[in-house]
């Protein structure tokens, strides 16, 4: 749904409207709006519209892409704008949890601003998931006592891989990231050869010396040293792992994905840590 609504959003493209200052732009924009508010003759209209289909020639962002976004139908706006409301709620209640050791329904509402109705709602979303658990009642100085609530942080893992050149280290957290176990091995700078054979290794060792499940696992991010182009795949340039040049790495990603039947992330590894 989100991609239906082109306003606002950035579209990737080289021409003379994208290189332009972004303090000209604005400054257009302005002028634009101005003069459509400020004249009312109909040959005022017919030339704005020019300038607005000229603008859009030179900006070489497609009409299908703009008129994309005009054509959403007001229901269609307000079932995204609800979604993504309850969405950022959920998020916002877990991120608490995730930052509590204990807590209650009414302390997530007063902390959040959430209503204690939709925060009752979130909670048993989440303890439909196995996310929440219940560890008895808490104090209270009047009334009844509330029921205490804690992340389940051992339900979900996930594995984290950083090849630093020389060395390959894997961990895997919980939903906490609290590191559970780590491994650093020693490996050459190739990082095909690492890809290809000591990453299954030693997330495979790792597995089985901490009993946790593949099942529970939700997904494993690769850190690497050197820029890395998240869209398209690619590797601008890592030296210390021996790729000196822009490289594809989507059928290692495949691969990896493939063997463990979990989605794989790729980013810079100072993002990673």
């Amino acid at each position: 749904m989100l991609k239906d609504i082109t306003i606002g959003q950035y579209y990737k493209e080289d021409s003379l409207i994208h290189r332009l200052d972004p303090r000209v732009k604005l400054f257009a924009v302005l002028i634009y709006v101005i003069t459509l508010f400020m004249h009312k003759a109909p040959a005022t209209y017919v030339m704005s519209l020019l300038f607005l289909i000229i603008t859009i020639k030179i900006s070489k962002v497609p009409v299908k892409y703009i008129l994309r976004g005009l054509t959403i139908g007001g229901d269609s706006v307000k079932s995204y704008v609800s979604s993504h409301l309850k969405d950022m709620n959920r998020r916002n209640v877990y991120k608490l949890l995730c930052g509590m050791e204990e807590t209650s329904k009414s302390e997530l509402a007063h902390i959040t601003g959430i209503s204690p109705p939709t925060v009752m709602k979130i909670v048993q979303f989440l303890a439909e998931r196995e996310l929440v658990l219940e560890v008895g009642e808490g104090e209270s100085p009047l009334g009844r006592k509330p029921q205490m609530l804690r992340l389940n942080k051992n339900r979900y893992y996930s594995i984290g891989v950083i090849h630093e050149g020389d060395y390959l280290k894997v961990g895997i957290s919980n939903l906490k990231n609290e590191v559970l176990t780590l491994k650093k091995v020693r490996v050459q700078a190739d990082f095909d050869q690492v890809m290809g054979e000591t990453l299954f290794q030693v997330i495979n060792e790792l597995l089985v010396g901490s009993d946790i499940q593949l099942s529970n696992v939700l997904g494993i991010g690769l850190g690497i040293p050197g820029t890395y182009d998240v869209k398209r795949e690619k590797v601008i340039m890592a030296p210390l792992i021996g790729l000196t040049q822009e490289t594809g790495i989507s059928d290692v990603i495949r691969k990896v994905e493939s063997y463990y039947g979990k989605p794989v992330y790729v980013d810079n590894d100072l993002n990673m840590e």
